[in-house]
């Protein structure tokens, strides 16, 4: 991530409700700052060598060219130890979630599904902390979330080297 791009992202507390116009600005900002490449990427937890690319995975899903399964998932921050206290939404030390964007998201992205996949050790969310922050900031209970078993994102799959050369 560029140093300007971790200068604005706001891990918290972030003071609720945000407005429409902090949500504008903040959003503005974000869409101002250079792309971060490495983004679209996370880490294979069963392969480590691999990453997943994230981006073409959510496009296939949506595109409905990848099979899946469709379930409640129980929203909970303790795995970021996010907590909503009096009028604010906070996380843990060391947390990185960018709370000011869950709060500031597009409404088109608030219920966009996550997406959950199914590793031979079990279950594992690989995409949509952000809106697990938002539905606590609504006080929702439950998230949309696309299961994929493991052996159907082998095509999203990228070597280390490939995706570090790459970013």
């Amino acid at each position: 991530m560029s140093s300007a791009s971790s200068q604005i992202r706001s891990t918290g507390p972030v003071p609720l409700p945000v407005s429409e116009q902090q949500a504008g600005e903040y959003l503005a900002t974000l869409a101002a700052m250079p792309h971060n490449k490495f983004k679209n990427y996370i880490r294979d937890s069963h392969e480590p060598a691999y990453y997943i690319d994230i981006a073409a995975l959510e496009g296939d899903l949506d595109a409905g060219k990848l099979p899946f399964k469709l379930e409640a998932w129980p929203v909970s921050g303790r795995q970021w130890d996010l907590r909503i206290t009096g009028e604010a939404i906070s996380q843990g030390e060391g947390g990185g979630i960018d709370l000011m964007y869950a709060a500031s998201m597009p409404a088109d992205r608030i219920l966009k599904r996550l997406i959950v996949i199914d590793f031979p050790e079990g279950l594992s969310m690989i995409d949509g902390s952000h809106r697990i922050a938002r539905a606590l900031i609504d006080r929702r209970t439950t998230q949309p979330a696309a299961i994929v078993a493991y052996a159907d994102i082998a095509p999203y799959r990228v070597p280390e080297a490939q995706v570090e050369a790459s970013v």
